[in-house]
């Protein structure tokens, strides 16, 4: 419930996470390379929140890559439920005996299952190389909390249809309420990259494979090369000032 009134909370999945798996696999943070997007909604639209990743089968080394030779999933687990209860703790939303409580359970609530999709539509435990499987789990990552095929509409109540057959219904507003639970926030950061994705390491690299700059450019050149909107405003005025008009303006 936490996490339903205060999205800002979301924040502790996604660190949790990353933390978790750079600790169980004992590789350096920018040697791996995971994308997680948060999503909020469970199977009958309920408030289940929950991660959704790609991480990538192994991790680059002095610019090698290397396979991974097994992932221990419970140890991820074990450390995510760890790092999510100890930041909970931290701001003093549950106690040290709710945490008790929830790690002596059989069933804690956490988990980190790895799911790989076959082209026809089973799952398996082996990584997956093949462009239909890498678009389907591109596209599940971020899918709609909310399932056409699932909804149906008579009179003024609202169906929702889950996978085992289970008819939910509401009335209109019942049913905008359950949905807009999960929308996310103005400006708020749903997909997070990590690691080897993360916008710094790309930009990092980009700057080691971009040829050296040619010494013999001239001036104007460099000039224009990095030009901004200040130096383009600036072109204009000087234009105005020669030719009397406007460059901007469209003629009458």
């Amino acid at each position: 419930m936490f996490f339903k009134y205060d999205r800002k909370l979301n924040t502790i999945l996604f660190r949790a996470a990353w933390g978790a798996l750079s600790q169980v696999l004992g590789i350096d943070e920018r040697e791996l390379a995971a994308i997680f997007t948060v999503q909020t909604a469970g199977e009958a639209l309920n408030y289940h929140p929950h991660l959704h990743g790609l991480l990538a089968d192994g991790y680059w080394k002095d610019g090698v890559f290397t396979s991974f030779s097994e992932v221990d999933l419970k140890s991820i687990e074990e450390a995510f439920a760890e790092r999510v209860l100890a930041q909970l703790h931290q701001q003093e939303l549950i106690t040290d005996d709710d945490v008790a409580q929830i790690l002596s359970q059989d069933h804690t609530g956490f988990g980190a299952p790895v799911r790989r999709r076959l082209a026809e539509g089973g799952w398996l435990g082996d990584p997956f190389h093949d462009e239909e499987s890498e678009q389907f789990v591109a596209r599940y990552i971020e899918r709609s909390p909310l399932s056409l095929e699932k909804l149906s509409i008579q009179d003024d109540i609202v169906t929702y249809t889950t996978k085992d057959g289970t008819a939910h219904e509401f009335d209109a507003l019942e049913f905008l309420a359950q949905l807009s639970c999960h929308i996310p926030k103005t400006y708020e950061s749903i997909t997070r990259y990590y690691g080897r994705y993360s916008c710094r390491r790309r930009g990092e690299r980009a700057k080691l494979s971009a040829p050296p700059e040619d010494e013999t450019e001239s001036d104007y050149r460099r000039e224009f090369r990095a030009s901004s909107w200040a130096a383009c405003t600036l072109l204009r005025t000087r234009l105005r000032r020669t030719s009397k008009a406007n460059p901007l303006a469209c003629p009458p």
